[in-house]
């Protein structure tokens, strides 16, 4: 799943991400970022196949890993849905988390900061 690239991130869009993720304060010990779509593989438990792409957003994932190699002491939190499942996931530093969620029944998350 490593090699997956998506259409779901325009190029404008990463660029924009990269540039607020440059932006945060060095003093930061912790940053909470919301996506709809997840952004790491691990994230989704359902196989992998021609599909996968549509449930995932890999340049996002790949984006975060970059900048996250700059910022070690930070710990970063993504917190997804769109899959429709809950996930908790730690991976490398991330706390990855998919909202459950369905038709008629949106997922929420409280964030305590």
């Amino acid at each position: 799943t490593e090699d997956l690239r998506d259409d779901v991130l325009s190029d404008e869009q990463l660029h924009l991400f990269m540039q607020a993720l440059s932006a945060v304060p060095q003093d930061t010990r912790k940053v909470i970022i919301g996506t709809h779509y997840p952004v790491f593989s691990e994230q989704n438990r359902k196989p992998v196949n021609a599909y996968t792409p549509w449930f995932l957003s890999p340049r996002f994932g790949d984006a975060l890993r970059i900048w996250r190699d700059t910022r070690p002491e930070v710990v970063v939190e993504v917190i997804s849905g769109h899959l429709h499942e809950q996930a908790d996931v730690v991976l490398d530093g991330f706390r990855l988390r998919v909202i459950d969620s369905g038709y008629g029944r949106p997922g929420y998350v409280i964030v305590e900061v």
